[in-house]
């Protein structure tokens, strides 16, 4: 099932990316801010579109982005099916 969600999520819509969790989190400047890291780090999620999987549920409480779209997204950019 989960396949198969992917599968169709690529066929029909552009995947949602850790970088656009980012920026609808307002950006790297304003994430950092909020969750008291170096703005160096979250500039580096941002350019690599990874997030650390220890702030995914903190970016999925705020409905960014889901578990599965972050999963997705991370497994795609490395080239694995989720």
């Amino acid at each position: 099932m989960r396949l198969t969600y992917i599968f169709f999520a690529g066929m029909f819509g552009a995947m949602a990316t850790h970088a656009q969790a980012i920026d609808k989190a307002g950006g790297p400047r304003e994430l950092a801010k909020t969750l008291e890291i170096p703005l160096t780090t979250v500039r580096s999620w941002h350019e690599r579109s990874s997030i650390p999987a220890p702030y995914w549920q903190w970016f999925a409480e705020r409905a960014y982005i889901t578990l599965d779209e972050l999963a997705a997204a991370s497994a795609a950019r490395k080239g694995l099916a989720a």
